[in-house]
Parts: C-alpha cells; sequence; structure tokens
C-alpha cells in the first residue's frame, strides 16, 4: 500500500514514525487532532485542553501512576504506626465509567452526525444510558 515506506521509517528509533511521508501521531496526539478538529468544525463542547484532561485520567486509571495509586488509598493509624487502606468506593468508580461512557457516547454521536446514519439507534443508545446512569445528559 505504501512501497516507499521503509522498516527505518516504522522504527521507534527515528524521531517521528512515519507512513508514506505522513508523521504517524501517538494516542495522545490522536486525541488531541481529533478534538481539535472536532471543536473547530463541529462545534464539540469538549475543547482540546478537556479532551487531553479526560485521555490523562482515563489512562492514569488504566496505568496507575504513583499519585493515583495515592488517590485510591487512605492512610490511618494502626496502633504504633500507620498502614494504608486501599479505598475505592462505588462513587469513584461510577465517575470513571460516566466520564468512559461520556466520551464512548460523543464520539458516536458525532460520527453518526458526520456519515448522516439515522438516529435511532444513538437514540436508543441514549435512552439504555440513561436507564443505567440517570441523569447523565443533564447539563
Amino acid at each position: 500500500m505504501f512501497p516507499q515506506t521503509t522498516l527505518e521509517d516504522l522504527s521507534k528509533n527515528t524521531r517521528q514514525r512515519q507512513i508514506g511521508g505522513h508523521g504517524l501521531l501517538g494516542p495522545e496526539g490522536c486525541v488531541e487532532w481529533m478534538f481539535e478538529l472536532l471543536e473547530r468544525r463541529a462545534g464539540s463542547n469538549i475543547t482540546t485542553r478537556e479532551s487531553l484532561g479526560i485521555y490523562g485520567l482515563l489512562s492514569n486509571f488504566t496505568h496507575p501512576t504513583l499519585h493515583v495509586t495515592r488517590e485510591m488509598r487512605e492512610f490511618v493509624q494502626d496502633g504504633d504506626h500507620i498502614v494504608s487502606v486501599h479505598e475505592v468506593d462505588l462513587q469513584f468508580v461510577e465517575r470513571q465509567a460516566r466520564l468512559a461512557v461520556s466520551v464512548f457516547y460523543n464520539t458516536m454521536a458525532y460520527v453518526s452526525s458526520y456519515f448522516g446514519w439515522p438516529r435511532a439507534p444513538h437514540d436508543e443508545l441514549t435512552r439504555r444510558i440513561d436507564a443505567v446512569m440517570p441523569g447523565m445528559f443533564q447539563t
């Protein structure tokens, strides 16, 4: 498909991997590019800056950093020493789920609108999400 592309073009050792002379973005770069385009051309209600924050937050919960690991712990006194207790409550998990669902939901709305697909399946998705996450779509 891209006969001029070499193994060196795709190597992680290069400054920026390329295919057919075009630079390949990493995951964060793809998110930034997509939301910048949506913000500029589709009137997205999520700004490029917010999208990077959402991406970073979801990435940190998927691949926890020291900061996220600390956020999931509470330090308590246990006799003469302090211990850490793993604290993950329902609200913590629900916030993550709502965030992930909202990103997926908005992406589906943009793609469906762009391609002119019928609204009925997306409306059904809205109803189903609202049934299990009441208030998800309130402004």
